[in-house]
């Protein structure tokens, strides 16, 4: 599963396409809702980082991993 984070109009084959209020990234019940059927493989994340302060974007990150 390969998931593309706040991904506004983008739309790419074989990837899903999130918005905040279905992946926020500081929600971890978000992660556990979305992904209990499996683990994603890659995450493309344009134009969110900067919407977060530092602080939230460590804590978004270490979620990724």
């Amino acid at each position: 599963m390969r998931i593309i984070v706040g991904a506004g109009k983008a739309s790419y084959d074989g990837w899903v396409s999130t918005q905040e209020a279905e992946l926020n990234l500081l929600n971890r019940a978000d992660f556990a809702r979305l992904f209990s059927a499996g683990k994603p493989t890659a995450f493309l994340a344009e134009h969110v980082w900067e919407h977060m302060t530092f602080e939230e974007g460590f804590q978004a990150a270490k979620k990724l991993l």
